[in-house]
């Protein structure tokens, strides 16, 4: 990230000839080339892959004379080599092609390994983007009207980084995504009207300020909320002991670094207020945690703005630092081409906080988040996701029906309810995620539970799932990794998802906070071949209860069975087994999933979940007796319609714990 001063760099008579080009096109596929532009080829053979190629520009002719003109002192030519000299002299066949006009990439013409590019949901290679040398728009200020006139520049691709993530510029951006959040994106982002949190850190005026524990009084006042990871314990938090001295006042340098970043954030968004779970919560006070953390859901909704340390393992880490630096070339006064720092859905994917339970909770209850990444700072509110390289392009989620109740659900539902479905992509998101306390997994999604239950219009809570809904609720199994995405739920593919058991019973067996590890909810909105009679529960609609416990008394049609692990599966995580009939050895069902000991043979019970048409049907859960009472211990995702003789199958009513 050379700063905006920087000279233009070194480039070889090709990579000159190619960057004034483009700059002399606008960056845009011209229809015809100029005759001087006699190195621009157009070749349908370039239109491959699911992202075309587009047009190239013929460079270097061949391996060597690339790797001659880096060590000359090119600057681009050493980017490109650097990339691609890694393939080997067999692959690096024929002349160097540059493909300016989709995503800034090259190749070498003749090598197989990069004729084609890879499926689009594959985290692409070798791309690159041009960029203007500043990081905000030219000659504007934050204070200048023209920022809140809808002023878009005639720029439309990245800006500049600046190197430093506690720069001026990089705050400019950041205070006019939230005035803009707040003052024109409507009932979209409203924040609901509420008075400050219990308890909140006063992060004064200015740098002089030391930051104090302020007791509200029922102030209606902009907040700032932090999400972050503990990273283990935290040495300064408040407890029993400590509550007076956090009023009084805090130094500083004694917070984690986190809390001290997280303080200067707030000061520079024009904040006076920021809640901190370990500053604003009794630590030691379970009477207390449990008060506040009921809270939660309605905390952090009406915050003004979450601050979120994405790539802050710990809290000491920090949020404010150098960004990482990307590799970069200066080609004129106005711009450069810079490798593409990783999209915003990637870094969610791949950073710390993606993998602590109670931060998805912060994060789905948010109105609007600022991220704090280790390229740059990106914004998510309900109304736009933008990064900062592109801080004026507004991306709209723009649903046309319903409503978007937590962030970063992409899904839509009617305002009316009841969309069950929306429960489970939370739960499916949040059981990915990790906890150092297992008896918190309940109450980590209570305030999600709470906010669902508000925009559902009701709905009676049960172990993390739903009485109105509880057939659908109860066909979970491990997840499926279908060629990287997630959301994929076919079974036969890639790797399934290895279930724990916890350390501490927290839920029925029949609920998915029963077991540790990535569940999925498969079957879909019946038909049910079976009936949930009665369900009886000791923590009867309690969401923030810690441990579960209660019964399901289920009629539906169940049979003996043998559970037949895969002999052949290379690992446990490809270990997808097979039902027998226990009196007909011809019969059986692939996709069965055993929640625990996939690989052990084991006799069990099979029920029907889900029947299409006369004796066929999809969807098996799988039960254990257990003396008068029955133990879920799998579920079966059969992706074929077979015809089964039902005579096989009794009917019974049995209890599930």
């Amino acid at each position: 990230m050379p700063p905006q001063d920087a000279p233009v760099s070194p480039l070889c008579a090709l990579c000159r000839e190619f960057a004034d080009d483009v700059i002399r096109f606008a960056f845009t596929q011209p229809d015809e080339y100029p005759a001087s532009s006699r190195r621009w080829l157009k070749d349908r053979a370039f239109d491959c892959g699911y992202l075309p190629w587009k047009d190239g520009f013929r460079h270097h002719d061949d391996l060597a004379s690339l790797a001659a003109s880096a060590q000359a002192g090119c600057a681009l030519c050493c980017i490109v080599h650097n990339e691609l000299a890694p393939f080997g002299p067999d692959d690096c066949k024929g002349f160097v092609v540059f493909h300016p006009f989709s995503n800034f990439t090259f190749r070498f013409r003749d090598s197989p390994s990069m004729q084609f590019r890879p499926a689009p949901w594959i985290e692409q290679p070798r791309l690159y983007e041009f960029c203007q040398r500043h990081s905000r728009l030219p000659g504007v200020t934050f204070e200048d009207p023209a920022f809140w006139r809808g002023h878009i520049d005639p720029w439309r691709g990245s800006h500049a980084i600046p190197g430093d993530g506690a720069s001026e510029d990089v705050f400019e951006t950041a205070r006019w995504w939230l005035k803009s959040c707040v003052e024109t994106h409507g009932d979209v982002c409203k924040r609901p009207v509420a008075p400050l949190p219990r308890r909140v850190v006063d992060v004064g005026v200015d740098d002089s300020c030391n930051p104090s524990l302020y007791i509200s009084a029922g102030e209606y006042e902009p907040c700032a909320i932090l999400t972050h990871c503990w990273g283990g314990g935290i040495p300064f938090k408040t407890t029993k002991a400590t509550l007076q001295h956090r009023i009084k006042g805090m130094e500083v340098s004694q917070l984690p670094k986190n809390f001290q970043d997280a303080v200067a954030i707030t000061r520079r968004l024009g904040l006076r207020y920021v809640w901190i779970d370990a500053l604003c919560i009794i630590q030691d006070d379970p009477a207390d945690w449990r008060r506040e953390a009921a809270k939660m859901a309605d905390i952090y909704a009406a915050g003004t703005v979450t601050i979120s340390a994405l790539d802050s393992p710990s809290s000491e880490t920090g949020i404010l630092h150098r960004r990482q630096a990307l590799p970069e070339v200066v080609l004129s006064s106005e711009y450069t081409v810079r490798r593409q720092p990783r999209t915003f859905e990637r870094v969610l994917a791949d950073c710390p906080l993606n993998t602590r339970s109670w931060c998805l909770q912060e994060k789905l209850l948010s109105p609007a988040l600022l991220h704090f990444g280790s390229q740059q700072i990106f914004w998510e509110c309900r109304y736009q996701k933008t990064p900062e390289v592109a801080p004026t392009v507004h991306p709209k989620y723009n649903p046309p029906v319903g409503v978007r109740p937590f962030m970063g659900v992409e899904k839509y539902v009617p305002p009316e309810g009841p969309f069950w479905a929306l429960w489970y992509d939370v739960v499916e998101a949040f059981s990915m995620r990790d906890l150092t306390f297992v008896t918190d997994k309940l109450p980590a999604i209570a305030g999600v539970g709470a906010r669902f239950r508000q925009q559902n219009g009701g709905g009676t809570y049960a172990a993390g799932l739903w009485v109105e809904d509880l057939a659908q609720g109860i066909c979970w199994g491990p997840a499926w990794d279908h060629l990287r995405l997630p959301a994929r739920k076919a079974a036969g593919f890639d790797r399934c998802e290895v279930l724990r058991k916890p350390s501490v019973a927290i839920a029925p067996s029949w609920s998915w906070a029963s077991v540790d590890g990535r569940v999925s909810f498969f079957a879909s909105n019946g038909p049910w071949d079976f009936t949930i009679l009665s369900v009886d529960m000791v923590d009867h609609d309690d969401l923030m209860a810690e441990r579960s416990r209660g019964t399901l008394t289920i009629q539906g049609r169940f049979a003996r069975v043998w559970y037949l692990p895969d002999s052949h599966a290379a690992d446990v995580h490809q270990n997808i087994g097979r039902l027998v009939l226990k009196d007909d050895g011809n019969v059986y069902f692939t996709g069965a999933m055993l929640d625990l000991e996939r690989d052990k043979k084991k006799e069990c019970w099979a029920m029907v979940a889900s029947a299409r048409g006369p004796g066929s049907f999809t969807g098996f859960l799988l039960f254990e007796e257990q003396g008068s009472h029955f133990v879920r211990i799998g579920f079966c995702n059969e992706q074929r319609t077979l015809t089964v003789d039902m005579d096989k199958f009794a009917e019974m009513t049995i209890t599930v714990v």
